[in-house]
């Protein structure tokens, strides 16, 4: 999800919403992969763009991948955006964004994860993409009988600033890994999966469907997710993921994955924030 107040950092992905704008931006990076195509073959393989023409030739590659149908390259290249030790930088530009929207979704959290407890006894809360930790640290502190917490990201380097910088809290961990390569990461019953503020968007619809299916085998699972959705973009009737917004990342119809894969959906409302639409849902197959 890409941020919306002014920063020395800068998003890597950013097409534009304006036909107009797009299609300048598009044109321009063109023409620099023609003049520089060795820039082209190194955003390709995960350099992050330092300036403004290098983020034209990215924006022009993405267009490109999603013109041609190539969904599995377009989420390896987010994937290489994440991971790469340049994009820290993101976390900090949005930790007052992500205090705002966490502030705003607290309480249904509580409630949700307070509602699967009187139903289950659950060892472990794992947050999926937790960036800088804030959300699962909260937790960590308000559910004190779940023993176990745990906050995964694809990015090393934030991953080593919050073991540091969380190190006193005993019942939190967190975990440098990519779920859609190593799903032994996170696999087990008896857990809760949280997502928060635009993470399962960076997943295929295949990758989101096989980690749906494999979570679902297991006894006790529960999912609560708050990931941003195209505005009229039907979650129950749609039955396949679609590509949209400014970052060209995955909308899925949620309840219908859910539903397929056996879960019972216990909560779920639309939220617009910050000018983004947004699904939070809780699931759980026990």
């Amino acid at each position: 999800m890409t941020p919306s107040n002014n920063s020395n950092w800068e998003f890597p992905v950013l097409i534009p919403k304006s036909p107009v704008k797009k299609a300048l931006k598009n044109l321009v990076g063109k023409i620099a992969q023609l003049i520089k195509p060795e820039i082209r073959n190194e955003l390709l393989n995960g350099k992050i763009p330092s300036n403004k023409i290098e983020r034209a030739i990215l924006c022009s590659i993405f267009i490109e991948l999603k013109a041609d149908n190539k969904y599995e390259k377009l989420a390896e290249l987010h994937r290489q955006i994440w991971s790469s030790n340049h994009t820290q930088g993101y976390f900090d530009l949005t930790s007052g964004r992500l205090q705002g929207m966490f502030n705003l979704l607290k309480e249904p959290i509580y409630e949700s994860i307070t509602n699967l407890l009187s139903e289950t006894d659950y060892q472990e809360l794992i947050e999926i993409g937790c960036g800088e930790g804030m959300v699962v640290k909260n937790l960590s502190e308000k559910f004190i009988g779940i023993p176990h917490f745990v906050g995964i990201d694809i990015n090393q380097a934030q991953i080593e600033i919050n073991n540091s910088t969380y190190n006193t809290i005993e019942n939190l961990r967190f975990v440098a890994g990519d779920i859609t390569s190593n799903i032994n990461l996170i696999k087990g019953s008896n857990k809760i999966f949280l997502s928060f503020g635009g993470v399962l968007e960076y997943l295929t619809e295949k990758e989101l469907v096989i980690l749906i299916e494999e979570l679902s085998a297991l006894q006790n699972i529960a999912f609560i997710i708050y990931e941003p959705i195209e505005l009229g973009f039907n979650i129950r009737k749609q039955k396949h993921s679609i590509i949209y917004g400014s970052e060209l990342s995955f909308c899925h119809p949620y309840h219908y994955y859910f539903t397929k894969f056996g879960f019972r959906i216990i909560r779920e409302k639309s939220i617009e924030s910050d000018g983004t639409n947004f699904i939070y849902l809780t699931a759980t197959n026990s």
